[in-house]
């Protein structure tokens, strides 16, 4: 976890300690704009949208796998070279490489002293909530309890505070809103986000028989048997056939037989195990 606050129109955060195939997880907060926060570098994704606490502080996310080699720092900018902004970078690992955020939503508004981020509803586990809370003052954040505090911030103009919690979760089901407490009536921007792990693995294989082709010449084809119906594979010398109608959760027995007109080999079998 690293976190930065920003001079002019940009921040450039330290990068964390990471390894490839991590998650970076960006929060940028700018000042007093409307203008779109962007990535400086290639490779990060937006996520949620550019948020406004009108009239003051904007909020944007940005995700991107981590590489073998990632660079020092990681900039996010936004147009006025008058206002200011803050971020905070955090790695996490074990993350779905293809589809890391599972969901993500916001609230915004004006002059509160607290903020409920919206409850998530993850279907896979396991997964970490984040919450990411900014305020248009330097008001210490009270974090959503039972959650880890981790980035925290203030902008170089004082003018907006940025603070980031996570929590892993066991099992799927329902995060609840998660509330942030500050002293003072500020505008705010508050953000839950889901990430979720790797696939566990229940998409469909496909089973590859390889098999050696007689000597004779009389064989003219082979039959394979799963269950019924038993398929015709055409040629003496064909060696392969794919099974594609397999299902993750189910094991397969194949026989194998070459055929000769109206004659049919005895036969050879071989298990194959159900996929987890």
């Amino acid at each position: 976890m690293s976190s930065t606050a920003g001079p002019t129109s940009y921040v450039d955060v330290p990068t964390p300690a990471t390894q490839a195939g991590d998650l970076l997880l960006a929060v940028v907060v700018a000042t007093d704009r409307s203008d779109p926060i962007t990535a400086m570098d290639s490779g990060w994704t937006a996520v949620g949208g550019q948020v406004t606490s009108a009239p003051d502080n904007l909020a944007a996310v940005f995700w991107r796998i981590a590489t073998a080699s990632p660079p020092a720092n990681y900039g996010f900018s936004w147009n006025d070279v008058s206002d200011r902004g803050a971020a905070v970078l955090a790695s996490y690992s074990g993350v779905d490489t293809i589809a890391p955020i599972a969901a993500i939503s916001n609230a915004k508004g004006t002059s509160s002293t607290s903020v409920a981020a919206p409850a998530q509803n993850p279907a896979r586990s396991p997964t970490r909530l984040v919450v990411a809370t900014t305020v248009n003052s330097t008001a210490v954040l009270t974090g959503p309890a039972g959650m880890t505090a981790h980035g925290d911030i203030v902008a170089t103009n004082s003018e907006a505070r940025l603070s980031t919690w996570d929590e892993l979760r066991a099992s799927p089901g329902s995060t609840g809103t998660r509330t942030t407490t500050w002293i003072g009536n500020n505008d705010y921007i508050t953000f839950s986000i889901i990430i979720q792990g790797p696939a566990s693995g229940t998409s469909d294989p496909t089973v590859t028989l390889n098999w050696t082709p007689p000597t004779n010449t009389w064989v003219t084809d082979y039959d394979v048997l799963r269950g019924a119906p038993t398929i015709r594979v055409a040629g003496r010398v064909t060696s392969t056939w794919t099974d594609t109608g397999t299902t993750a959760s189910s094991g397969y027995t194949y026989t194998l037989k070459s055929i000769a007109g109206s004659w049919a080999s005895s036969g050879i079998s071989v298990n194959v195990a159900a996929c987890p």
